[in-house]
């Protein structure tokens, strides 16, 4: 066995690993049963804010802790999306998923607080994003760029048009219509409060016409000419 084999089965063996190989022998026992039951029935979830406080602002040691488990923790996520997409398609056949009522589910879910967690987390990034705008670039050559190729585009094709076909009756009506035109209007609000459009289009051509290839002149003409028609500051 050479080094980067010893080096995998030892990154295996951590905590989640150990929690794998107990739960093997015992999840299935009553006693494990009616713990995980009285858990899951005991779940508060206006406690989490509060928990959330005292992680983040209790201790900065813990905070650096927490920090220094991202990579971990999001390849941990990526496990548990790739094995339970397998393993709901392998255990549960579509006609017991589409006899549970979606509905009254949806109901229940507080919708209020999930987007003004959105709405937080977005504020957030808009700032971050103005302070570090390298950051950004950075997240889309890597990881997005990795991501989407690595997609499976014909099934993401296929799961696009079945959303569509199945939501587009859902969305063409008077009330839904309206919402979505109020939306529209107002994203778009934000978006040219954010973006200037004269240094986003000369930083499209100058991507296609880079400086040291000799087109400085016509780019530097372009730039004036979004300038004034755009009001793009100098």
């Amino acid at each position: 066995m050479d080094e980067k084999e010893i080096e995998i089965k030892k990154g295996e063996k951590g905590i989640i690993d150990l929690v794998d190989r107990i739960l093997a022998d015992i999840i299935a026992t009553p006693f494990v049963k009616q713990i995980l039951r009285e858990i899951l029935s005991e779940i508060d979830p206006k406690s989490a804010s509060k928990l959330i406080r005292t992680l983040i602002w209790g201790d900065i040691e813990v905070l650096a802790d927490i920090g220094g488990a991202i990579i971990p923790l999001v390849n941990t996520i990526g496990e548990v999306l790739n094995e339970l997409g397998k393993t709901l398609q392998r255990s549960l056949p579509t006609t017991i998923l589409s006899s549970i009522d979606i509905g009254s589910i949806i109901r229940e879910i507080d919708i209020d607080t999930i987007v003004e967690g959105i709405n937080s987390i977005l504020t957030f990034l808009s700032s971050l994003l103005e302070k570090d705008t390298k950051m950004l670039s950075d997240i889309i050559s890597g990881f997005v760029y990795d991501l989407l190729s690595s997609i499976d585009d014909e099934t993401l094709g296929r799961t696009i048009g079945d959303i569509i076909k199945i939501g587009i009756p859902a969305l063409v009506n008077p009330k839904m219509i309206g919402l979505l035109f109020n939306n529209l209007l107002k994203l778009i609000k934000g978006l040219l409060e954010s973006v200037k459009i004269g240094d986003l289009l000369s930083g499209l051509i100058e991507s296609v016409l880079p400086k040291d290839k000799g087109f400085s002149p016509l780019l530097e003409a372009l730039t004036k000419m979004f300038d004034s028609l755009f009001g793009t500051p100098t």
